[in-house]
């Protein structure tokens, strides 16, 4: 999704610094509600400086109640369901890995470039690249998952590996050099 957001920012489709109420209208009464939460950045989704309280390490990921394991279960909508979240911290302060903000930022994937998530992966990532996924989970009410879900073979993963090393020397054109720079840089004290 970091890679696809990349591409999507070096064509101008948006910017990490727009705040993802601008491509999420179906949660401007969240917005309107939380000056906290409109505050939130495409590049908080990224950096995982949401501000949002989430838990997904403790419990551990084999328990059912674990926030990772509820997410996949529920048939509330995934993105109405991190954004119900109360805020811990303003965004942008501290780092707290969540792997439902990453839906977030595929459905403002989806809606800037009006594709469906695995479209734009396979067409700007998969088939230039001449890689394969197995799979991609689907969920009932909430489809592919921005936070996993896909199986690869390992010399895909490999290849998918090189391609972003190539892009920090500039041998590959389908990843954004500038991009793949500044995935390297740490953005926050974790």
């Amino acid at each position: 999704i970091s890679l696809a957001s990349g591409i999507c920012v070096e064509k101008g489709v948006f910017k990490t610094t727009d705040l993802i109420s601008k491509y999420l209208p179906e949660y401007d009464s969240i917005f309107a509600s939380s000056p906290q939460k409109a505050k939130i950045r495409v590049s908080d989704l990224l950096n995982q400086t949401t501000g949002l309280s989430w838990d997904e390490w403790f419990p551990n990921y084999t328990y059912s109640y674990n926030a990772l394991n509820k997410l996949k279960t529920t048939k509330s909508d995934w993105g109405q369901l991190v954004l119900d979240q109360a805020m811990a911290t303003d965004p942008g302060v501290r780092f707290n890995y969540n792997s439902a903000s990453l839906e977030l930022l595929k459905k403002i994937i989806e809606h800037t470039t009006k594709t469906p998530i695995d479209s734009v992966v396979y067409k700007s990532i998969f088939t230039p690249l001449g890689l394969k996924a197995n799979s991609w989970t689907k969920y009932p009410n909430n489809g592919l998952p921005s936070w996993g879900g896909i199986t690869m073979q390992v010399k895909d993963m490999a290849k998918l590996g090189q391609a972003i090393l190539d892009s920090k020397t500039g041998k590959s054109k389908v990843l954004p050099k500038n991009w793949i720079d500044q995935i390297f840089i740490p953005k926050v004290n974790a």
